[in-house]
This record gives C-alpha cells, structure tokens and sequence, in this order.
C-alpha cells in the first residue's frame, strides 16, 4: 500500500506510473490529498496482471496526447481499476476517454477484458480532446469490450463547469461487445455535452452505447447533443447505436436533456442492425429535441430510427414520459414531443 499525503506535482518531464501487480495508493481526504500530473503525462498505465486500488485521494490535470492510447488520467488494458471516495477533474486525452479509457488485450490468444468498478467517485470537467476521425469519445470513460459499473457515482455534476465533453459520448462512450455497463441507483450522469461533430452517428451527450448493454437505475440529467447551427447530433441523454442494448430500470430517471433528435433517448439503425431500448419503469421527463434555430426536431422524449428491413426497437414495458418538447424554428414543423416512430 502507498499513502499518499497533501498534493504531490508532477514536474516537468515526469512519466507515467506502470502498474504491473495489485497496487493499493490511499490518502485520508481527496479534498487535500492529490496527484497533480501538471499536464505533463497521463498518472496511471495499468497492463497484464495490474489491479490498482485508489480510495480517498484525487487525480487532477492528466494529459496525454498520444493518438493510440487515451486516458488523460488512466489507461487500462486487459486489467482491473477499482476506486472509491475518489476524484478525477480537469484531464484530457487526444484519443478517447478524458479521465479513463478500458480495453480488452489478447494474451496467448486469449481475451482479457478490462473491469472497472467506480465508487463514490466523481470525474468531472475532462474532455476526449481530438478532432480528427475516429478520435474524440468518451469525455469521462471510454470503455471497450470491457466491463464498466458505477456505484454513487457522478459523471459531471451539479454545475455546468463539471461536465466533460467529447465529440461522441459526452459522459461515457461504451462499445462493451458482449460486456455490459451498469449505472444503478445513487449514481448520476449531468451536464455533459458533446461538441463538434454532427452526422446520424453523432451525440450521446450523456452516455453513448456503441455496443453492449447499458442498465440504468440512476439518473440521466442535464446533458447535451446540440452542436450548434442547424447540425444533427441525436440522444441528448442516451444514443444507443445499431449494436447497443438500453434497459431502464424503475427508479430511473432522465430529464432535462437536449439533442435535435432525441432529446431523452435516439435508438439507432442502419444496415449493419438496429439499437434496442427497454423501458422496465422510471421516468423520462423535461427533454427537449430542436429549438428554435432547427429546422427539423424529432423526439423531445424518445426518437426511433429505421434504416430499411432494419428497425430501432423501443418497448416500453412502464414506467412515464411526461413533459418533453421538441420545437423549430418559424415555417418548419417538428414531430414528436414524447416519441417519435
């Protein structure tokens, strides 16, 4: 175990910390005790049979600007990341994942996927920085084909300057293949935005699931896919791409997101296949598609995509969606308050 006291700075030149073995780093207060990497590097690369535990500290001012790896705090391959009582703000990566980003490796042919587990933690104001294809998602985490639970756990927060931003999946980005991400009761998603980009695969201001499985008994709230101009970016709250699954358990909540196209939730669909969303119980309210500047505005509540043969699926098995809008500007007409089909 390493204890860690007051804040430690990174000076310059200062490289990242390699965790290979279980490793436990604790302070007695994250309000006090800190590593500060200064922007320099990214704090933590944690590979093979690395299992890092952090409790009670906080990670501030990560960069890395490496284009294969992302992670402005952590970078996790094929290991284990367990934190509790924890804060990550203001970090950045170029790639992916402002704060964390998780991937499976291949050991001996074998796949090792990554397992993250956050508790009592808070990651606010970090960005997945990059502006060239394919760089730029999960403003927070960045997840694939790993494991990602949240428990008390805040994405963002209360206050706009918490947020994290990214082109695709202001919050988190999970493409989890067969893995799921698990966001229960107690746990919050807030004011993250995406920026930037816009086309039928853009947004996810809150969480964007590329693939696998989201399960939400938490909230959703505050959050935002509108880039500006008259640009598409969908799911204010929630864009579940042709290869994601979205259940939503009762107790849940999402309310007061913002995209053009589904300001609470956008199923996607193309020809590849079609996003699935089960509504158990809980409560979409407050969520808005388009405004005034738009020319087109679908799905304040909940939008559904088809492409072809291939459908976006929205069941709704309880639950209430209640208060949702979607608005345009003068001369054009916008569909859907609740849901559009």
């Amino acid at each position: 175990k390493i204890i860690i006291s007051g804040t430690i700075t990174a000076p310059s030149g200062a490289e990242t910390i390699t965790v290979n073995r279980a490793v436990t780093i604790q302070g007695s207060n994250k309000a006090s005790d800190k590593l500060n990497a200064n922007n320099q590097t990214y704090i933590f690369d944690i590979s093979g049979n690395g299992n890092l535990k952090l409790e009670k500290l906080t990670l501030q001012r990560g960069k890395n600007t490496d284009t294969y790896r992302g992670g402005g705090a952590i970078y996790c391959a094929g290991a284990t990341l367990t934190t509790d009582n924890v804060i990550i703000e203001s970090c950045e990566a170029t790639k992916h994942g402002g704060a964390i980003y998780a991937k499976e490796v291949f050991v001996s042919g074998n796949a090792e996927s990554s397992v993250i587990t956050l508790k009592n933690t808070q990651i606010k104001s970090c960005a997945a920085t990059g502006t060239a294809a394919g760089e730029g998602r999960g403003g927070a985490i960045y997840c694939k084909e790993s494991t990602l639970t949240l428990d008390h756990t805040t994405i963002g927060g209360n206050a706009p300057t918490d947020g994290n931003t990214a082109k695709k999946g202001g919050g988190i980005y999970f493409a989890g293949g067969s893995e799921e991400c698990t966001i229960p009761s107690g746990c919050t998603i807030q004011h993250n935005k995406t920026t930037d980009e816009s086309g039928g695969t853009s947004g996810g201001g809150g969480v964007y699931v590329q693939s696998g499985t989201l399960t939400l008994g938490g909230t959703i709230s505050d959050n935002s896919a509108l880039v500006g101009g008259d640009a598409l970016a969908s799911g204010g709250g929630v864009f579940v791409g042709a290869n994601g699954t979205f259940i939503m358990k009762g107790g849940a909540t999402i309310s007061g997101n913002k995209a053009k196209w589904g300001g609470g939730v956008y199923i996607y669909a193309d020809s590849s296949g079609a996003g699935s969303f089960t509504m158990e119980g809980g409560t979409i309210s407050g969520c808005h598609a388009g405004g005034s500047g738009y020319s087109s505005a679908k799905g304040g509540g909940v939008c559904i995509k088809a492409a072809g043969a291939k459908k976006g699926s929205f069941t709704m098995q309880g639950g209430t969606i209640t208060g949702c809008t979607a608005t345009v500007k003068s001369g054009k007409i916008a569909t859907g308050g609740g849901v559009y089909v």
